[in-house]
């Protein structure tokens, strides 16, 4: 900033004593909190309860436990993976019964399975109220060593 203004200099920061600095920030820091709340107090909670839920990667980790939590909810569930077997575990520990479960194996690098999965959910709930896009892969190896092939299926199911 080049330009010159007339007179003494102006110090950029105020020197404030404690009880001023105490006065401005109270006032400020209420107002922030009164805020939050206020929006807090306004937002409704979604209720999972009778929601159909479909949850990918649900065979292990993170989906396995957003599929328990959204059961114990009250959730109808999707729970797609890769892994049948894996499936049906999760979906036994979710203690619902048949008619709120769906397991519906699936890999994410098929897209030509999508419609089909699809339309198998809308049968049995006919709708789907929450996705939760959860499937990944990953690859341990160097950048150098991993083939174009292995990084597009990556990109793809992730």
């Amino acid at each position: 900033f080049s330009t010159v203004l007339p007179g003494p200099p102006l110090d950029p920061m105020p020197k404030l004593g404690a009880i001023e600095v105490l006065c401005l920030g109270l006032p400020m820091v209420w107002l922030c909190l009164k805020f939050v709340s206020d929006r807090m107090r306004k937002a409704q909670a979604i209720s999972l309860k009778d929601r159909v839920v479909w949850i990918t990667g649900a065979s292990s980790g993170i989906g396995e436990a957003l599929a328990v939590c959204a059961a114990r909810h009250g959730a109808r569930l999707v729970l797609s993976a890769r892994q049948a077997k894996e499936l049906e575990r999760v979906a036994e520990s979710t203690g619902l019964p048949p008619d709120r479960l769906l397991v519906l194996p699936m890999d994410m690098a098929q897209p030509e399975q999508f419609e089909a999965n699809t339309l198998t959910v809308l049968q049995r709930f006919k709708r789907v109220d929450v996705l939760i896009n959860n499937a990944g892969i990953s690859q341990r190896s160097s950048f150098d060593a991993t083939s174009e092939g292995t990084m597009r299926r990556v990109m793809e199911v992730n």
